[in-house]
């Protein structure tokens, strides 16, 4: 989690040098959030490029705020993370299928997920998977995920995930971030 973007990518500012997967994943990096709008290629199904090039185009923009200072809910820094753990699997796979394989591996097979995925044959493929919210399931399937958390990590008597990270994903990993935006504000009434 205290990995940073400069251990994966070359030529960053400092600043967006030291954003780590912490801050990536609970929306306090720094990058724009979903009220002001994603980067075009992550929301945008047209898209043809890969997780890679969505990446780069969002490693170009400017930084609304500093690492860590606001929680800004939004899809682009899911999908820096995304692409950080592709490159930190080693995984010989071009971008988009190693995010594939790595998403069957730790999240499908363990939980016996078959019709679960970010492909949706034969109708949609990407090499650009919305790692934020693009993936597909059944109601049936989904289950498994809850259920394996509230276990504690454990699904049909094998460990998926350590109680551990398990621990650690239900708790506070903002620190002292003031919320600057979450979708839950545009459902809480305006007080005058």
């Amino acid at each position: 989690l205290d990995d940073s973007c400069g251990k994966f990518f070359q030529n960053l500012s400092p600043e967006k040098a030291s954003i780590t997967v912490r801050q990536l994943f609970t929306f306090t990096s720094g990058f724009a959030g979903n009220l002001t709008g994603p980067t075009a290629c992550v929301e945008d199904i047209q898209f043809k490029g890969t997780l890679a090039e969505c990446v780069n185009d969002i490693l170009q923009e400017n930084l609304t705020s500093s690492p860590g200072q606001y929680l800004n809910y939004g899809s682009n820094s899911m999908h820096i993370a995304g692409r950080m753990a592709e490159m930190a699997s080693g995984l010989p796979y071009p971008s988009g299928e190693c995010w594939d394989s790595l998403y069957a591996k730790y999240v499908k097979k363990p939980l016996g997920m078959t019709r679960t995925g970010f492909d949706v044959p034969p109708i949609f493929f990407t090499a650009n998977p919305r790692i934020d919210g693009g993936v597909y399931s059944t109601a049936l399937e989904y289950v498994a995920v809850p259920t394996m958390l509230v276990q504690n990590g454990m699904y049909k008597g094998k460990q998926v995930l350590s109680e551990e990270n398990v621990r650690l994903m239900c708790s506070d990993q903002t620190g002292d971030a003031t919320i600057l935006y979450s979708p839950i504000m545009q459902l809480l009434p305006i007080e005058k």
